[in-house]
């Protein structure tokens, strides 16, 4: 007897749907739409947004033209949909991060070393960041996200600080924390602006920048 059916991550909810301009019901639909948006990440990893045509986009995605525009508005469209599916995997990063056993130092710097990690696994990612393509409600999202990392990260920060024999009386601020993400979110994207890899020396000052300020933020100097 076979075993369970290998689960399909097509299957599942598409976190960009808001986006579509004609929701997809049957599996199909949903594969189709996810083909165009993986085609999208496939032609973003080496070119800028501006440059991406709706004939290409259904070339790579061995769909009709017309399809692309069955579900998209346009073909910015497509792109917030693929930097919403890329935000959509940013909680296993910092689940990632915050995993193994070990100083609150270390959840900083895997934490950058996990979503420069990403943005090297997926260079389509470089592409949607740096080009100001995203729009508000994908701004909106992101913002978001941010808070939601904000909170875990300070929580696991705050906890590992008080194991290492830290006096954390109070808890900080959410905005404390928030701020930390925008400082890492800023410094990565330095390192990606000066090299496609991330910039070695601009990610070692990113997490000794970040490690300082939080360091800051548990001491109460930057309350």
């Amino acid at each position: 007897m076979s075993g369970p059916p290998t689960p399909d991550h097509r299957a599942v909810e598409l976190p960009y749907r808001a986006l579509l301009r004609r929701n997809p019901v049957q599996q199909r639909s949903v594969r189709r739409v996810e083909d165009i948006v993986d085609a999208a990440a496939v032609l973003l990893s080496d070119r800028d947004p501006s440059r991406l045509t709706a004939r290409d986009l259904a070339a790579t995605a061995a769909v009709p033209t017309a399809t692309v525009y069955q579900f998209f508005d346009d073909l910015d469209a497509v792109c917030q949909a693929l930097a919403i599916r890329f935000m959509a995997a940013m909680p296993a990063v910092v689940e990632a991060a915050v995993a193994p056993r070990g100083p609150w130092e270390t959840v900083i710097d895997d934490l950058i070393d996990g979503f420069a990690a990403m943005v090297r696994t997926h260079p389509a990612i470089r592409a949607l960041w740096l080009s100001g393509v995203l729009g508000e409600a994908t701004r909106t999202v992101e913002r978001t996200l941010d808070r939601r990392i904000a909170e875990r990260i300070g929580r696991t920060v705050v906890q590992r600080a008080r194991d290492a024999g830290w006096s954390v009386a109070d808890e900080p601020a959410l905005v404390q924390w928030e701020v930390l993400v925008a400082i890492i979110d800023a410094l990565l994207r330095r390192a990606f602006t000066l090299h496609p890899d991330g910039d070695d020396a601009t990610l070692a000052e990113a997490a000794r920048a970040a490690r300082a300020y939080a360091a800051a933020v548990l001491s109460g100097v930057a309350r």
